[in-house]
């Protein structure tokens, strides 16, 4: 009797390692769809929670993108595939001292536009709406942004280039940010009750964001 219940206790552990061996569950596997009509991925966007972001396509079937929030500045590198992009971002984030850190993820964006005018008058709105997530994960944190007009003119720039100058770069992620603030920690995802990607509002873009229609 105790013969098996050792073998029970075993199998049950090998269980619980092959589950938690069972791959990274912050990594979402998705199928792209059809780009809706007159959408493009290269734009000025606004989300709340994370700023102004500004993309741009480098004509080799890669987006280089800038954001930029209150306190932190960041940029991603996507891959579009139709109305999906996944992307890798790179982020530093400034401390009350002015201290710089570096962190790293994966995330996605889904490309959208929504009929949100009225019966006497179509108003026809893009997104782009996600996730992203530290390391290797996409995701388990929501990232949503809204486009504004086309002919919207890109101001951000990181070492001194615009994202149209990065887009133009061989590898504009070559040498972790050139001239961008240095990390103190690496690549890992911050200690537990920090957060990379703090959702402090962006940059003074309210009176644009009111105005955006």
């Amino acid at each position: 009797m105790k013969s098996k219940m050792i073998k029970w206790s075993l199998l049950g552990v090998l269980v619980l390692l092959a589950t938690g061996c069972g791959g990274n569950e912050g990594y979402k596997k998705l199928v792209a769809g059809t780009m809706p009509e007159m959408g493009t991925w290269d734009g000025v966007y606004f989300s709340e929670a994370y700023g102004r972001m500004e993309l741009s396509d480098n004509g080799n079937g890669t987006i280089i993108g800038l954001y930029e929030g209150e306190r932190f500045h960041g940029k991603i590198e996507g891959v579009p595939e139709g109305d999906l992009m996944n992307f890798q971002w790179t982020q530093w984030n400034e401390d009350l001292n002015g201290k710089s850190r570096q962190t790293k993820g994966h995330g996605y964006f889904r490309y959208t536009v929504k009929e949100e005018g009225t019966a006497e008058k179509s108003r026809l709105t893009h997104y782009i709406e996600g996730e992203w997530g530290y390391l290797d994960a996409n995701s388990g944190n929501a990232w949503s942004c809204v486009k504004f007009p086309q002919n919207t003119k890109k101001i951000l720039t990181m070492d001194g280039k615009t994202a149209e100058e990065n887009a133009a770069a061989a590898d504009p992620f070559a040498g972790g940010g050139g001239g961008a603030p240095a990390s103190d920690s690496g690549d890992a995802a911050p200690e537990s009750g920090g957060s990379s990607m703090d959702s402090t509002g962006g940059g003074g873009l309210s009176d644009d964001v009111n105005d955006l229609f």
